[in-house]
């Protein structure tokens, strides 16, 4: 059964930092999987046992949208996301009625998420920094 760390969450207008102690563990950037699904969740694995689940309440840049970005300005085109999909009656996600954006943002590779591994602090803390999608506080 996997351990849940103990963590700490700080933002500032651009950047969310969680520290998350894992201590007394050998981090490596290979052992480390620190996943980033749809922009808002944080799944961040630390062997043997460390696993930390976190929903934020907006949206992180992760490697999809830098990826995406850079690819649209090679080409030159804009970026279109589908914000939300309306449920019709049946259950199923309508995207005909979806709102879509477009951003001319572009983000570069310094918008990465960053891992930090401290083994001096608490014996072992992880910071992640992530570049938020949006400025401003949550």
């Amino acid at each position: 059964m996997p351990i849940i760390p103990r963590y700490n969450l700080t933002q500032t207008s651009t950047h969310v930092n969680i520290e998350v102690s894992i201590p007394h563990v050998r981090v490596s950037t290979s052992t480390l999987d620190l996943v980033i699904v749809d922009g808002t969740e944080l799944h961040l694995y630390a062997p043997p046992t460390y696993l930390l689940k976190l929903t934020l309440p907006d949206r992180v840049v992760d490697e999809d949208a830098v990826e995406e970005s850079l690819t649209c300005a090679a080409t030159g085109s804009e970026v279109v996301r589908v914000v939300e999909a309306a449920e019709n009656s049946s259950g199923n996600e309508d995207f005909t009625s979806a709102k879509s954006t477009t951003t001319t943002d572009l983000w570069t590779k310094e918008d990465l998420p960053k891992l930090q591994y401290n083994p001096e602090k608490n014996h072992g803390t992880l910071v992640v920094i992530l570049r938020k999608e949006q400025e401003g506080f949550w």
